[in-house]
């Protein structure tokens, strides 16, 4: 028994040595950090930074949409695609890119599905992005059975974002906590 945490602990040491080097090699090309929202719920629009808990009252108990309406400013127009990078949402949400519908975090209605405990990497198309002001929309919906809120959300390059941020929460999070729970 003694002999297999060893050679687990090992081999999770290995892992993150190697990932570590591999990303250090690697370029990073810059992202932008959007820390703050304007938040439409039940009440007036206000500004809220991120990352945000919703208070009780900011939906209605059976469940409600609540949005968050985040700007970044493009000085150039991107050749390829640009990520999107959520650490967090919750109960669940869909994500709109200056009105235009992206996706949701999981398949199914909204009301129905859960995107607790994961992060997303939303990889959104060149012609979603304009240049100059653009509105990033995340309709989040809440219900009284848990807490329910947005993290800060970061955009930017696709390899830059899923190498240094995506992959390392999402392991931790989902892969090793099922590994642990197998």
């Amino acid at each position: 028994m003694v002999f297999y945490r060893l050679a687990l602990w090992s081999f999770l040491a290995l892992g993150l040595l190697n990932t570590a080097w591999v990303q250090a090699a690697q370029p990073e090309k810059p992202s932008t950090e959007l820390k703050q929202a304007l938040m439409k719920g039940l009440g007036p629009e206000k500004v809220v930074n991120l990352p945000h808990m919703m208070a009780s009252t900011d939906f209605e108990p059976k469940g409600s949409l609540v949005s968050y309406t985040l700007q970044i400013n493009l000085a150039t127009l991107p050749d390829e695609p640009l990520a999107i990078y959520v650490p967090k949402m919750s109960l669940a949400g869909s994500v709109f890119v200056n009105g235009q519908f992206f996706g949701a975090c999981e398949r199914g209605q909204l009301q129905e599905v859960r995107c607790l405990h994961r992060p997303y990497l939303f990889k959104t198309p060149v012609s979603f992005w304009k240049l100059g002001p653009n509105e990033i929309r995340f309709e989040i919906y809440a219900d009284a059975r848990q807490s329910n809120g947005l993290s800060s959300v970061r955009v930017g390059h696709v390899e830059t974002l899923d190498s240094r941020f995506f992959l390392w929460r999402y392991w931790l999070q989902v892969d090793l906590m099922t590994g642990l729970s197998w």
